[in-house]
């Protein structure tokens, strides 16, 4: 084989995968990207949550949820740098999401979450209103929710890019405008020829499989 020619065909071969490589290694960054802000506020919530639910009766059953969600995004980032399979990233970070309605779930209805709407009660001299009371943390479960709202947001964005590229692009259907497709008819019962010893004064009749009989007349 000449010289020339095989440096021309080992470089053709070599562009499309130098292009798929890039590809591929951009997409990871991206992965990178959404996990390590996700990661970040996951260790903001967890000294938000060290310090001001000190008090809280439920501080060490919070802090062990997101202990539980901060070590599945280390895990997951330890897989994107293995370059692992979308599949095996996506079943990551369904355990990820798990953890996140979990702690969502415990924080809104820890001690700090608690209150109790306004009411009437009746008594022997009428009614008695009763004002709505919260406690005190109540502030701090908001917040708390709306830091977790922010990692929730990233990891969904990132389940989405990986759907993206685990189900294949269905095919689009051509359109032509101002093309008519022709209307085919219905299809018809078959013709049965029957020979009948019998005279053409009888009409045809429809036999026991749905097909019209013709009477031939022998």
């Amino acid at each position: 084989m000449d010289t020339s020619f095989a440096r021309l065909l080992l470089f053709s071969l070599a562009v499309p995968f130098l292009a798929e490589s890039a590809s591929a290694q951009g997409t990871l960054r991206r992965f990178d990207d959404l996990n390590f802000s996700a990661l970040t506020a996951a260790r903001d919530l967890r000294w938000e949550i060290h310090d001001e639910f000190a008090r809280s009766r439920d501080q060490g059953h919070l802090l062990r949820d997101i202990d539980s969600l901060v070590g599945d995004l280390h895990q997951l980032q330890r897989m994107i740098y293995q370059r692992r399979s979308p599949q095996d990233l996506d079943r990551e970070l369904d355990h990820a999401l798990e953890h996140v309605s979990e702690l969502k779930q415990h924080l809104l209805g820890c001690d700090f979450a608690f209150q109790q709407q306004g009411n009437y009660q009746g008594n022997a001299n009428g009614y008695v209103f009763t004002p709505a009371t919260q406690h005190g943390g109540r502030v701090h479960v908001d917040h708390a929710i709306q830091m977790l709202a922010g990692i929730e947001g990233n990891l969904a964005q990132l389940h989405r890019e990986l759907v993206g590229l685990t189900q294949p692009v269905p095919y689009p259907t051509p359109n032509y405008p101002g093309v008519q497709v022709p209307v085919l008819p219905a299809p018809q019962p078959p013709v049965i020829l029957q020979g009948q010893p019998t005279s053409w004064k009888h009409p045809p009749f429809y036999g026991k499989k749905g097909g019209i009989v013709i009477q031939v007349k022998k």
